[in-house]
């Protein structure tokens, strides 16, 4: 997405103003520094750029379906894609905690449970 039409939306996020200096609200970079780095497309948007998953097309596919899956599921599992996903899980949910630990309350609206995730 254009960063541009990103910064123009992004004062319309619910309680967008205050919820990014809380981790809340802020971007999930696909292939960071394709085209833009993460320094840039934070200061660009005005967003944190919480996480990022690495650029692999390849795996992209098959797990979209759209490439039948001619390597084993535990090759696809050990794909960048897949590995830097779970990175990128692991730091929204560090965003999670800090940002609950700064409002000293549990919210329904956080992510409940990390299980699954290695």
């Amino acid at each position: 997405m254009d960063l541009v039409a990103v910064r123009a939306n992004a004062d319309q996020l619910p309680d967008g103003t205050g919820d990014a200096a809380l981790d809340r609200c802020g971007l999930l970079l696909v292939g960071p520094g394709r085209p833009h780095r993460a320094g840039e497309a934070a200061e660009a948007t005005t967003l944190p750029v919480l996480a990022g998953v690495d650029w692999d097309p390849a795996a992209a596919e098959r797990i979209n379906g759209r490439e039948r899956l001619r390597t084993s599921l535990s090759r696809l599992m050990s794909s960048r894609l897949v590995r830097s996903g779970r990175g990128a899980v692991a730091e929204l949910l560090a965003a999670d905690d800090r940002r609950r630990r700064v409002l000293d309350v549990a919210l329904d609206t956080t992510v409940l449970s990390g299980k699954g995730v290695r």
